[in-house]
């Protein structure tokens, strides 16, 4: 049994068909009228969210501005979506939004089931690495924000939360105490590291790498234990500021 395999059309280069596809160039007048009347129409939606909704981007928002963008883009240039389908997709979506917000604003319960509870990373100068980790945060992007917060030493530091916003906020220590120095890995000149075992010319206070737990060493003798709080087995020396 013969079978006839028929040859692909040779590629033309079209400028016509890459810049218009296979409409009319008149096309461009109804893509124009289309994101008038979207914009125009979820400009006047979105007022609606208010400045909070705005301002403070929760999951359950991440999850309106994703639907958002699909309702508002495809009808755009797509001829086979109708204006009234895309219309009706962003007022169920922003009657959604407005209806959740009025429910968290009346019931801390839902409040939190939407939105979650703000957790504590750092406590009195000590991280929580468990916590850390379950927030899927690298240390150095809390000593970032730290940073930006003012704080060169987690001694500084009261308590720090992440938020369900994604922020980290910080209560500071009305008096701070030794802990360990933010500086980034990339600075010129980062501190000592000690490894568990090794012997500093001097005593004085000691600072987990990992977490801040600190140590204090009355004389020149060897870092022999590893961290109690952590299990860590590297030291820097605590600053104060």
């Amino acid at each position: 049994m013969t079978m006839l395999l028929s040859a692909a059309p040779p590629y033309v280069f079209d400028l016509r068909q890459i810049f218009f596809g296979d409409h009319p160039p008149i096309f461009l007048a109804e893509i124009i009228l289309r994101t008038v009347v979207i914009y125009l129409y979820t400009l006047v939606l979105v007022r609606l969210i208010g400045k909070r909704g705005l301002g403070q981007m929760s999951a359950f928002d991440f999850l309106i501005v994703i639907a958002l963008g699909s309702a508002v883009g495809d009808p755009m240039f797509y001829p086979e979506v109708p204006l009234a389908h895309a219309m009706a997709v962003i007022t169920v979506v922003v009657a959604l939004q407005r209806g959740v917000s009025y429910v968290t604003e009346k019931s801390t319960r839902a409040q939190t089931l939407v939105e979650g509870d703000a957790v504590r990373l750092v406590r009195d100068g000590v991280i929580d690495c468990e916590r850390l980790a379950e927030e899927q945060l690298q240390r150095e992007e809390l000593f970032s924000s730290l940073r930006l917060a003012g704080i060169t030493q987690l001694g500084q530091v009261a308590r720090a939360y992440i938020e369900p916003s994604g922020h980290i906020s910080v209560l500071k220590r009305a008096s701070p105490r030794p802990g360990r120095p933010l500086m980034p890995a990339c600075d010129p000149d980062p501190p000592t590291v000690y490894a568990c075992g090794a012997t500093p010319p001097e005593g004085g206070d000691f600072a987990c790498d990992a977490c801040g737990f600190c140590i204090t060493l009355e004389a020149v003798r060897p870092l022999d234990e590893a961290c109690p709080h952590c299990g860590h087995t590297e030291w820097l020396r605590a600053v104060e500021a």
